[in-house]
């Protein structure tokens, strides 16, 4: 069974302020009298669903190119829900009930129902990781990966904080 965890990427992605926009436009239309429709497609990778990789943020981290595609292949997958509020910290004490469950597991999928809100103004004041919260997933072993419904691990509006996660 497959579940969709992405949302189309396009103009209107929510995106991390002060992030450029996503931009399409038609270079050839059929409406026009080309012979095909084609677009010209400018993506920011850090709007709408997106991987950080080391490098996003550690200036000699791993780029995508030293990946392979096995790496984003995860066997042992779980979700946890956790309802949040606009701007709520999640913290360690917050995910400690889930930590057996977490051992061994290599994707966790972080699902704060925050997702409803995307379109709203308050999807840019999302729920955001702790600095203990981060240190605790790190100490997992086997995790590699976490996936969220809201728009970043960081509070816009509380950015110094989240860059200590």
């Amino acid at each position: 069974m497959f579940h969709r965890i992405s949302y189309i990427q396009g103009a209107g992605a929510p995106r991390f302020p002060g992030n450029p926009p996503n931009r399409i436009r038609a270079q050839l239309s059929l409406e026009r009298g080309d012979n095909c429709n084609a677009y010209e497609v400018a993506l920011f990778n850090h709007n709408g669903t997106h991987v950080d990789l080391p490098n996003h943020s550690i200036a000699k981290g791993r780029r995508l190119q030293s990946y392979e595609i096995v790496d984003f292949v995860f066997e042992k997958p779980v979700l946890i829900r956790l309802d949040c509020d606009t701007g709520q910290a999640i913290t360690a004490a917050m995910l400690t009930p889930f930590v057996e469950n977490l051992q061994g597991r290599d994707f966790l999928f972080l699902k704060t129902g925050f997702g409803s809100r995307r379109g709203s103004s308050e999807y840019l004041n999302n729920p955001c990781l702790t600095g203990d919260a981060a240190a605790l997933l790190r100490r997992l072993h086997g995790l590699r990966a976490l996936g969220i419904d809201f728009l970043s691990v960081t509070n816009p509006q509380l950015q110094e904080q989240g860059d200590q996660v």
